[in-house]
Formats: structure tokens, C-alpha cells, sequence
């Protein structure tokens, strides 16, 4: 596992708890770490909860511990722990009654997450007779790894008679995490309606760049900016000298003004501009570097200054009157206005502005991270500079109810607020909007302006339009202070998929056996004969396309990820390693088909309890619509049947198997070998799909075996995905993946008198 921890916060951590997980280490009644896994897809303890931590433990001597033991235990416990939860009475007393080590670890790693804001939304013990099971879901991997061990490594000191008071330490570590590897707020919320809709998606090294939908089938997005956003529309939208040029051209207003360089051209040229004015960088975005309402050189000269830390060339124009309003056009729709305040206080005529600062950050809306609304309000020279204009200071109090603004700019980044307008707005000014939108060629398009009423037309003189941004933030909108809630993260979602099927591409996963790369290869092959751009990992390596790209064995969680999201697919056959599932999960939320041709360990003759709960997780993949595909002459998967809620189809090479005639009888689907022919058969009708003498040179038993373990459940996929048979003739006669040496080369096709079904 490789992990990465702050050890300049917490040295001691990354040595501790690094050998705890290699080497099982513990002096403690025989207590220690036998193994820790991270689940990131479907798995055998949950197939809805993906994100799993399950650290496996051999609790030692700790099971013999005493009632007396337990309580002594319990009363130390206490004095770790009232600054993670004062509600846990209840635990504490389960402590002294004798509760299992297990579910101390569990209870103080949920407690750690929690604590640092992240939800625990599964957790469940289990044990054995050699070993116990600590399992729990994690937010961020990292942080969720970091809970486990630290809550084995606190329950550890105590039974050592040890004190511990690194708990601080440890929730600002995992607090750390959590500000370190989770989304922004935009990202955050859109991927919320994104996981509502089950969409698949695949995050890119823990950041904001997501593709959403498989295969060919899938959109890029950054935030708010999609794969569809122009280039050179998000090029003009940051240039806000070519903004103002562009929208002049179109007669939309906008305040007028100058573009310098240095602070000598500012003083020579600022007549050209009349007081009051704002100073902006020429490239700059969140509000960053801007000073508005300048009144005099002095104060023009600091907002220059300002502006050029962020940008070499600095806007100087007018400086337009009015509410700050923030237009949201998607797919050139307005889809939500809103009106954007400035950070500010209120004053109560007792406290100082700093405590009123300081008062006003204690909101719960208010926080660093994506689950807060609204930003925490900063002490910058920006807020220093209005406070000295107006002859303040940090410790001046505000008069009763005087309001006393802190930021020159209403961003929410910055601290200010928003009250959704949408309902108000005027037509007009949604006309101008969708055409702004229009004429940077912005699918996600956030408009800014300055104006006295909103629900009045902007003409010169009432109003201006200041900026024009790609990628806008969305949370003034889906959680304004007042005003109606707007669900923008849905109209994105539906601009990207209008249908959610469509962010999918057909899957078929293939149980672990013997020759899996064979079949996996072969359904692959026909599903390319139907015209598909098929995708595969087997423990060959990957095939795009049946191109090679990566050699090696690829049949883990990241490979079949590799192949389901490669833009040149649109069909995807994924070998499922029992590894790889017992580790990671697996790499997909649904298939539509599962072939499972055994549940017997290679070599082995009886049923391995370990596997069947691997199998049963792969069927409770399948969509309700999907087929389980299963070998009816292997007895090892008749205990499987029952676990099948979809379809179930079945192949045998005799027709009088038991499992067979009751299966038919039911108006069953499923292949048969038989007199060296494939045939397919939906309860009493039959159809001949081909000889095999159309595909081997001599008909001999490796032959008939091949045909049984590979053509047999192949061409059961291609017929229950749809295939047309002529292409699946074609592709069986092609393919050239069998271990055999001598073929056919040419296919004589016959006709059949069996009646065909549909």
C-alpha cells in the first residue's frame, strides 16, 4: 500500500504506522496488523458501498480479557477521546461490558473521520476463528487507511498502559487529507448529480478532471469547464480587454477605460478615465487583484499595485454604480441569476470588528472545503485598505447596526453571500445573456454585471456588463443565503448526456478460469465481426481494438478502469482476476453480462467458500435486464443459481443434464454442444449457429473441448447482446486465438431446417 503521510507534522506517524502494516508488528498481547486492503469498486462486503477500508487484525490475548480488564480499559479510552465525540456514553459502556477489539477499531476510525468532516456511510466487524475484520468506508483513501491504523495504534498504546495525546495531531493530519484530496466545491457538487444519475465516472489523480461515461461514449469536465467549451472562447473570456472589445462590437455596455503597464503610465493616462474607478488585473479571475470605487491617485496607485501581482497588465476603467449580479447561462439558456454581496459585518455597538470578523466565521456555512457554502472571511491588505480609508482599525467597534463592507469585490470566494434573482430578471436581460454566451461560444458561460435593477433593461447609464467567465463557480446558485436553490448541476449533466444510458457501453465480465484470456479475446473478436470497437484486459494485456497496447498480466481494478475509459472503444470484455477482486473490487459498477464457467480453484475438487462470495458478487453485479451466463456441467455452480435476480442463461455439452431440461422447460436461454454442433436454444426452439467442421480441420476431442469451454459461452454473449449470426459465423471462422494449430479457412455455410427463434 503506498502511503503518504505529513511527517513533518507527525514524524513518529509514518514510521509507527508503516510497521504496523509490513510487518504486523506488536508487543501487546500478540495483537497486531495482519493485512490492510482498500476496495474501490463493487466488492464481497458491499456491492453499493465501493469505497472500503478492511483492515484484518489477530486480536491476540485481547479476546481474553476480563470484565475488570474492560472497564480499566474504558476508563482510559474516556481521556483519549472527549475532544473526538462527548456523545458516547452508550460505547463506553459496551467497552466495560466486554465489546470485541474489533469494534473498538471501528468505532474510533469512524470517530476520526467524522471528526475531520468526512461521512461514514458502511461499516461492519466480522471474525473468524484465526482473524477479525474491521471494514468501514472512506471519503478519501488516504485519510480512510490513516483512520485505521491510527485507531489500531491508539487502541494498542492503551492496552500497553501507555499514555496517548497525539489525537489532535492525528485529526488535523486526517483534516489535512481531507482539504488535500477531495474536490472543489463545484467539482464536489457536480459530481454529486453525476453519482445520483449513475453515471460512471473516473477521477484523475485525485483531482477535478473527470471523464464521465464509458468507452466513446464519455465527456471530460474540469469544474465547469466540459470537453464541448471553446478553446478560444475560455482565451477571450480570460483576456478582459478582448472581452470588452467583443461585447463593444456587439453594442452590449460595458464601463469604459484604459490598459497600462506601469504605475507612471497610470498617473499620466488616469484622466482619461473619470474618478470613481476599478483597477483590474487584465487576465485575472475570482476576484483576485481587483479594487473598485477608487476615489483618488493614492488609492489608484495601491489597486494597481494590487492587480499587477497577478496579472503584467493592469485594466483601469469607470466605475459603474449598482448591484453585483452573476448571470449562469448553460447550453446558451440562462438558467439562474444571482445577486452577489460583499463580505461584511453588521456592528452590535460592543464588540470590535475583528470579533465581528471573527464572529461572523463561526457560521456553519462558513469553512474551508467543498461542504461549505460560503468562505471564510480574510483579513487581507484589501479589507486593511478599506478599514483605513474609512479611519478604522481591528479594534474599532461598529455602532448598532451599522454595516461596514470588507471587500471591494462580492465573490463568494472572497467571503460574500448570494440571493437568487432569477424569477426577476428582466427578458431583455436574459436575451443579452444567451448571446454573450453565443458569442464566446461558451457552453457553460457565467456573466457579470454591474446594474441598478435587474428586473429593468442594462442600457448605458443603469448598468454594464464587467466580466465574462469560463468554468463559473456554482454554489451562489445551488445554495444561495436567500432566494430559491437553482439545480444548475443538472441542467450541466443533461447538456452532457441528455439520455443516462448513453454514458454507457456494454460489459461483459468473465470469471477467473483456465484459458479466460481465450474467451475474453474471442468475445472481443466477434463483438468487432458486429461492428463494434471492442475493449479488452486479459492476463495477456490490454487490447484496444484487438491491438496490443500493454502487455503483461492486466487483471486488476486499474486495468479493467483502462479499458473502460479509453475514448476508442464502444464494447468492453473484462477478465476478472479473483485477486484483483478480493483486493480492489471491481472495476465497474454494472455489467450486462457475467460468464461464470466454474467455481472451483484450479487444481482443486472442492468448492472454496472464499470464491463463492466472489462469484455471488460478480452476479449481484449484473443489471436486472443482464444475463449470468453459467456452465450447467460444472456442479460447482449450481449453488449459484439461486443468487440470480437477472436473466440467467446456461451452456452444456448434454442435453439431458438435469439443470438443462429444467432450465428449457422454464422457457430458458442457453447453448449446447451437440454432435459437434453449436446450438442455441429459448425453451424448445432450437437454431443451429454453426459446425464444427466449419471451424477445425478434424473434429477430435481437444477440439470438442475448445468448442465447449470458449465457442459455447461466446456465442451464448453474442446472441443474448443482439449479434446478427451471420457475423458471429464470420467471426468464429476468423478468429484465430484458438490453441490449436490446424484451421479452416474457408467457411461453407449450410442451411438449417431447425426453426430459428428470435
Amino acid at each position: 500500500m503506498d502511503l503518504v503521510f505529513r511527517v513533518d507534522i507527525i514524524p513518529h506517524i509514518f514510521f509507527f504506522t508503516n510497521l504496523f502494516h509490513w510487518y504486523g508488528f506488536s508487543i501487546v498481547s500478540g495483537m497486531k496488523i495482519l493485512d490492510l486492503k482498500t476496495f474501490r469498486g463493487p466488492n464481497y462486503w458491499s456491492v453499493r458501498h465501493k469505497k472500503l477500508v478492511e483492515l484484518s487484525i489477530d486480536p491476540g490475548k485481547f479476546r481474553d480479557l476480563t470484565n475488570s480488564k474492560f472497564i480499566d480499559f474504558s476508563k482510559k479510552l474516556k481521556e483519549v477521546l472527549p475532544s473526538l465525540d462527548n456523545s458516547s456514553q452508550e460505547f463506553f459502556n459496551k467497552v466495560e461490558q466486554g465489546i470485541s477489539i474489533e469494534e473498538i477499531i471501528l468505532y474510533i476510525a469512524i470517530k476520526l473521520q467524522l471528526r475531520a468532516g468526512m461521512d461514514c456511510s458502511f461499516s461492519k466487524t466480522y471474525s473468524d476463528s484465526d482473524k477479525s475484520y474491521v471494514i468501514f468506508s472512506y471519503v478519501v483513501e488516504r485519510a480512510g487507511v490513516f483512520a485505521g491504523e491510527t485507531a489500531f495504534r491508539i487502541v494498542e498504546s492503551l492496552a500497553r498502559d501507555e499514555n496517548y495525546d497525539e489525537i489532535q495531531n492525528d485529526i488535523d493530519e486526517l483534516i489535512y487529507l481531507k482539504q488535500r484530496y477531495t474536490l472543489g466545491p463545484t467539482a464536489d457538487y457536480l459530481l454529486d448529480e453525476i453519482k445520483k444519475r449513475g453515471i460512471p465516472y473516473r477521477q484523475f489523480n485525485s483531482g477535478s478532471l473527470m471523464a464521465l461515461g464509458h468507452g466513446n461514449r464519455q465527456k471530460k469536465i474540469r469544474t465547469a469547464i466540459t470537453d464541448n467549451t471553446s478553446g478560444l472562447g475560455m482565451e477571450l473570456a480570460s483576456d478582459k480587454e478582448e472581452t470588452k472589445e467583443l461585447l463593444s462590437e456587439a453594442h452590449i455596455p460595458i464601463p469604459r477605460g484604459i490598459l497600462v503597464i506601469s504605475e507612471d503610465e497610470l498617473r499620466e493616462r488616469i484622466n482619461e478615465v473619470m474618478f470613481p474607478i476599478v483597477t483590474k488585473p487584465l487576465d485575472g479571475n475570482h476576484g483576485r487583484g481587483v479594487t473598485t470605487d477608487i476615489n483618488s491617485v493614492d488609492k489608484a496607485v495601491f489597486g494597481f499595485n494590487n492587480a499587477k501581482k497577478i496579472s503584467r497588465e493592469v485594466i483601469v476603467e469607470e466605475f459603474i454604480k449598482g448591484d453585483d449580479y452573476r448571470l449562469l447561462v448553460i447550453n446558451n439558456e440562462l438558467v439562474a441569476a444571482t445577486l452577489r454581496t460583499p463580505a461584511k459585518v453588521i456592528g452590535d455597538g460592543r464588540s470590535t470588528i475583528n470579533q465581528l470578523i471573527e464572529k461572523e466565521n463561526c457560521n456553519p456555512q462558513r469553512g474551508e472545503g467543498a461542504e461549505y457554502v460560503l468562505a471564510i472571511i480574510k483579513i487581507d491588505d484589501h479589507t486593511k485598505k478599506i478599514l483605513s480609508d474609512k479611519k478604522l482599525t481591528l479594534e474599532s467597534i461598529l455602532p448598532e447596526n451599522q454595516t461596514l463592507f470588507l471587500k471591494d469585490t462580492a465573490n463568494i470566494s472572497m467571503g460574500g453571500t448570494a440571493t437568487d434573482v432569477t424569477d426577476i430578471i428582466h427578458p431583455e436581460n436574459k436575451f443579452m445573456a444567451e448571446r454573450i454566451a453565443r458569442i464566446f461560444n461558451l457552453d457553460i458561460c457565467g456573466i457579470d454585471l454591474v446594474a441598478s435593477r435587474i428586473d429593468q433593461p442594462i442600457k448605458r447609464g443603469t448598468g454594464a456588463v464587467i466580466e465574462v467567465n469560463a468554468g463559473p463557480g456554482l454554489r451562489m446558485h445551488s445554495n444561495p443565503q436567500k432566494g430559491i436553490p437553482r439545480n444548475v448541476a443538472e441542467k450541466i449533466v443533461d447538456m452532457l448526456f441528455s439520455d443516462t444510458e448513453k454514458a454507457h457501453i456494454p460489459i461483459t465480465a468473465i470469471a477467473e478460469f483456465k484459458g479466460a484470456n481465450i474467451l475474453t479475446r474471442l468475445i472481443s473478436h466477434l463483438a468487432k465481426t458486429t461492428g463494434f470497437k471492442p475493449g479488452c484486459n486479459t492476463s495477456e494485456g490490454i487490447y484496444i481494438q484487438e491491438h496490443l497496447t500493454y502487455p503483461g498480466n492486466c487483471t486488476n481494478f486499474e486495468n479493467e478502469q483502462e479499458v473502460l475509459f479509453d475514448p476508442n472503444i464502444d464494447f468492453a470484455v473484462l477478465q476478472c482476476s479473483d485477486k484483483s477482486i478480493s483486493e480492489s473490487g471491481f472495476g465497474f459498477a454494472h455489467c450486462n453480462i457475467a460468464i461464470i464457467t466454474t467455481v472451483l480453484e484450479a487444481n482443486e475438487s472442492t468448492v472454496l467458500r472464499d470464491r463463492v462470495e466472489l462469484m455471488e458478487t460478480l452476479i449481484r453485479t449484473v443489471t436486472t435486464n443482464g444475463y449470468v451466463i453459467m456452465n450447467a456441467d460444472d456442479y460447482s455452480t449450481h449453488d449459484l443459481f439461486p443468487k440470480v435476480k437477472c436473466n440467467m442463461a446456461l451452456f452444456s455439452r448434454d442435453k439431458n443434464n438435469e439443470k438443462i431440461k429444467q432450465h428449457r422447460l422454464t422457457g430458458g436461454t442457453g447453448a449446447l454442444l451437440d454432435n459437434n454442433e453449436i446450438i442455441l436454444f429459448k425453451g424448445e426452439e432450437i437454431l443451429t449457429v454453426i459446425k464444427l467442421k466449419n471451424i477445425f480441420s478434424e473434429t477430435n476431442d481437444n477440439n470438442t473441448e475448445i468448442a465447449f469451454k470458449y465457442i459455447c459461452p461466446a456465442v451464448l454473449t453474442a446472441m443474448v447482446l443482439g449479434f446478427n449470426i451471420h457475423a458471429i459465423q464470420k467471426g468464429l471462422i476468423s478468429f484465430s486465438g484458438f490453441p490449436m494449430e490446424k484451421r479452416v479457412n474457408i467457411f461453407v455455410g449450410e442451411k438449417t431446417s431447425r426453426r430459428e427463434y428470435t
